[in-house]
């Protein structure tokens, strides 16, 4: 099973960035009740997801960014979904930097199984890279959209928190809160699934997810291979599964920010964090 669903989430991730590359040139867009960007593109890519996956999963386990009805039928307890695994699906994550022409967007899904991460790919389009992870490890493709595709295995790393290291920062941070700059740097991408991607190469320390379910699905078993945590800033309580209490049920959005990091960076960067 778990080969066969590898394999279709590596098929979806990137029938659904070629289709993005193709179409990024040509778009038109329009708000959502949050203010987000939503194109055809994302709402073709998330009628992908379902015509790619209903036929190994039932229907009512599938969650996309654009059609999240499922996801309230769960966080409701009116849903009539009682097996062990959940696909999640962010179509396009960085609408807002896809729609004015830049690189940094990202495709996401994942696989949780008993609500907790097992299987994850994110695919990079124009940066030509996927991440991927499965029971047998977390890797990375370069030159993913071209002919010679080079397939890594990720370590863990060892990084230090110093002045001068990068935490990546999506928009969502700076409504509420600002960063402390003697512990490090920022780097606002726009974009949660580079975010969460890019600390396993060592491209920052760590971020701080403040999104959805959707944002991370992808991300968080690559990160959980490696030895990352989810952890809130608040509370310090560690994200092991997806529990509908740890999101707000209007916005569907983490009630509290969650530092995602190596265990031993935790406290430094949980200092970083200054509400306004």
């Amino acid at each position: 099973m778990e080969q066969k669903l590898l394999s279709l989430l590596m098929s979806y991730a990137h029938d659904a960035g070629r289709i993005a590359i193709a179409e990024q040139d040509n778009l038109e867009a329009i708000l959502k009740p949050d203010d987000t960007y939503v194109t055809e593109v994302d709402m073709r890519l998330s009628d992908l997801a379902f015509r790619t996956f209903e036929p190994v999963l039932p229907r009512r386990a599938i969650i996309t960014e654009e059609q999240i009805d499922n996801l309230t039928d769960l966080m409701n307890g009116t849903s009539s979904h009682d097996g062990e695994l959940l696909l999640v699906v962010d179509p396009i994550d960085g609408t807002r930097n896809y729609f004015h022409n830049m690189p940094l967007y990202g495709i996401s899904v994942g696989v949780l199984r008993n609500r907790q991460p097992w299987l994850g790919v994110v695919t990079f389009p124009r940066l030509g890279e996927t991440f991927y992870s499965s029971d047998d490890g977390a890797f990375m493709i370069t030159g993913a959209y071209g002919p010679d595709p080079v397939t890594r295995r990720l370590n863990r790393s060892e990084d230090r928190v110093i002045k001068n290291s990068q935490v990546l920062l999506a928009n969502s941070f700076t409504r509420a809160y600002r960063w402390n700059y003697e512990v490090c740097t920022i780097l606002l991408t726009a974009c949660v699934t580079i975010n969460a991607c890019w600390p396993t190469v060592r491209r920052g320390v760590g971020t701080v997810f403040m999104d959805h379910i959707w944002d991370i699905a992808g991300s968080w078993p690559i990160l959980h291979q490696l030895g990352f945590e989810l952890r809130g800033s608040e509370s310090g309580t560690r994200l092991t599964h997806f529990d509908w209490s740890d999101y707000d049920p209007d916005s569907h959005r983490v009630k509290e920010p969650v530092i995602v990091s190596r265990p031993d960076h935790f406290d430094r960067l949980r200092e970083g964090i200054i509400r306004y």
